[in-house]
């Protein structure tokens, strides 16, 4: 398949719109030498500046193929836009941060010269100024005494809230999570969600989150996208105090309990 290769230019029908996150008619085909078979089929859909999404499906339905398409790195049929740019271009990818759902950190490095290494590498050309961000961001995630750790050394929780410093020093408009509670115990999955819901109520950055964790996404997102088997089944805002279980349960045809979600 092609990818997309819309100019580098601002979309007219965006410039009156709070679109940040656009998706239009996006297929994407695997192929080997002896099958190919379609793992996304016609994905449309869109949500706002300062929205928290979450993205949700069974393993398999086509969720990480969906963010690998977001943040170019597959080739696919269909167009995608962020702010009115199309996703691969210098000018959409300045606006977008990505947390991968396992964390990998260099073994001789503390988390200060970790993150001094992505300010650099973020665009920031002065260190005086990258270290005040970096320590503005231990602060504010409540963090600061791991400075001097090391990031491999930390527990998941820590390394998760590393990984989000990392996404936010770019001043994104839109950060990805893929699965950014897996293998956090519920107290810790908690109190991430609810520095989510912080950061996007204090700096207005939106938030895409591919999560099993239903129970706790619910109390913290503004809408929703199940996918199912590369399709779109659902997608709509929250309503007060929804039971996500259920209408999840419910789209997919699904009879389980809701503590298997939780």
């Amino acid at each position: 398949m092609k990818k997309n290769t819309t100019k580098n230019t601002l979309l007219k029908e965006n410039t009156t719109e709070n679109t940040l996150l656009k998706i239009e008619n996006l297929n994407k085909q695997y192929k080997s030498l002896f099958k190919s078979f379609l793992a996304l089929k016609n994905i449309n859909c869109k949500f706002n500046q300062g929205e928290i999404w979450g993205l949700i499906g069974n393993n398999g339905a086509g969720k990480t193929t969906l963010i690998k398409s977001i943040i170019g790195g597959l080739n696919f049929e269909g167009r995608i836009t962020i702010s009115g740019y199309n996703h691969d271009t210098k000018e959409a990818k300045k606006y977008i941060s990505y947390i991968p759902e396992k964390a990998t950190f260099p073994q001789g490095y503390s988390v200060k010269k970790y993150l001094l290494e992505i300010s650099f590498l973020s665009g920031e050309n002065k260190k005086e100024e990258a270290i005040k961000k970096i320590e503005y961001y231990l602060k504010y995630l409540e963090i600061y005494e791991l400075i001097n750790k090391k990031p491999y050394k930390l527990s998941s929780g820590q390394q998760k809230k590393i990984l989000l410093i990392q996404a936010l020093l770019s001043n994104p408009k839109l950060i990805i999570m893929d699965e950014p509670v897996a293998n956090l115990d519920p107290s810790t999955r908690y109190n991430f969600f609810r520095l989510l819901k912080k950061i996007n109520k204090n700096k207005k950055t939106s938030i895409l989150i591919s999560s099993h964790i239903l129970a706790e996404l619910e109390n913290f997102i503004d809408g929703i996208i199940i996918l199912k088997n590369g399709e779109i089944v659902a997608q709509r805002k929250m309503k007060k105090a929804e039971d996500l279980v259920s209408f999840y349960n419910k789209k997919l045809n699904i009879k389980t309990k809701r503590n298997n979600y939780e």
